[in-house]
């Protein structure tokens, strides 16, 4: 145990020296311009007394009555009987969501006047040594979430799952040999859930893809049509779906210009910038998906995708394609 420990420390020594303490870096420190600030200073001085001989004594004067009329408007106190129309809602109609807590205890502990939740959860054969309290509530909602390891998608699919998941909703589909638009395709989507995201990572959990969608219990059946569509539907390939191509393209290319605009804000993000970094170092390159779509990876693949659109629009299809038929 105590080579362990030594081997442990001498380790975590050598790697705080390795990247924190002997590495090279550069740092720089800004500091505010005096002088600027003088500047900035001066130069407003200089636009008001100019704005002030542009508008002359008649202008000032027309524009301060103005602004005493939009004052007085904005300082009427609201009429009352506008105020009464909005009736006080009844303490009796305010509905409370009722909850039965529920207390899951081991096998080796007594199990006597359980509730009716209490007793689902007896019927499960597992055992686990840590007493829990679960909250039921009736609900007229349901999720349906799916979890899809990234862990066999080949290496070089991986850095364009981030756009997939991005127009994962909105994609064009084949539905009974004809195309459905993306436009009706959001439609829909809108129409059946009360929220969905495609994202990548869960929690703690960076190698998986989750797509979640939320609805009404009577919409159960229609989600899980809708997530098989989407999935098994939303075609790439240009050689099977011709019709399909311009609107799988246009969306491809909004998402890459999407995606484009979001990179300036995420590299001013000094905790995602390192994480990105530390991901670099740790993770492993034909396997890792946090890896591959981080954002300094992001930023070269995306500047890429753009002129790759322009010119042989058929090969990225065709990557996304196989990524679709890799995820299902």
């Amino acid at each position: 145990m105590g080579d362990f420990v030594e081997e442990v420390l001498s380790f975590c020594l050598w790697a705080d020296c390795r990247w924190w303490i002997d590495n090279p870096h550069i740092s720089i420190l800004g500091r505010p311009s005096a002088q600027l600030a003088k500047d900035l200073e001066k130069n407003e001085i200089t636009r008001i007394e100019a704005q002030k001989a542009k508008l002359g004594k008649e202008g000032l004067a027309n524009l301060k009555r103005k602004l005493e009329q939009a004052q007085d408007e904005n300082n009427k106190p609201i009429p009352q009987e506008l105020i009464r129309k909005f009736k006080v809602p009844r303490i009796d109609n305010v509905k409370f969501i009722n909850t039965i807590n529920a207390v899951y205890n081991p096998l080796s502990s007594p199990r006597t006047n359980r509730n009716q939740v209490e007793k689902y959860l007896d019927s499960d054969p597992s055992d686990h040594p840590i007493n829990l309290v679960f909250s039921h509530t009736s609900t007229q909602f349901v999720t349906v979430a799916l979890y899809i390891t990234t862990k066999d998608i080949p290496a070089d699919l991986l850095p364009y799952l981030r756009l997939y998941l991005g127009s994962f909703f909105s994609l064009p589909i084949v539905r009974d040999g004809k195309v459905v638009d993306y436009e009706d395709v959001v439609s829909e989507v809108n129409s059946i859930a009360v929220s969905y995201r495609a994202i990548l990572g869960v929690e703690d959990v960076s190698e998986v893809l989750n797509i979640t969608v939320r609805a009404e219990k009577s919409r159960y059946k229609d989600v899980v049509r809708l997530l098989g569509e989407l999935f098994i539907h939303s075609v790439f390939d240009p050689e099977r779906y011709i019709a399909i191509m311009y609107e799988t393209y246009h969306r491809l290319s909004i998402e890459v210009s999407k995606a484009q605009n979001d990179i300036p804000s995420a590299k001013r993000d000094g905790y995602d910038m390192a994480r990105d970094v530390r991901d670099t170092i740790q993770l492993d390159e034909e396997t890792s998906s946090a890896r591959a779509t981080s954002t300094l990876r992001q930023e070269v693949l995306l500047d890429k995708l753009e002129k790759a659109l322009e010119e042989d629009e058929e090969s990225i299809m065709a990557k996304f394609e196989s990524l679709r038929s890799e995820c299902t």
